[in-house]
């Protein structure tokens, strides 16, 4: 994922949950920043599975 990607998808979960939080939504909010966070996590362990083997040839 490039740099400025990575960027762009922070932005965006950030204004989802300022969203949620403006509308009241607290939990939905804490919700949709942890699932982000936990969706970064398993992609980058997904990653790193996939990278080994090749980079190993």
């Amino acid at each position: 994922m490039t740099f400025f990607r990575q960027i762009a998808d922070r932005f965006e979960s950030a204004m989802v949950a300022v969203t949620f939080a403006e509308a009241g939504e607290f939990e939905a909010a804490r919700k949709s920043m942890q699932e982000k966070s936990r969706q970064k996590k398993t992609l980058s362990k997904q990653r790193g599975k996939t990278l080994r083997p090749l980079s190993a040839q």
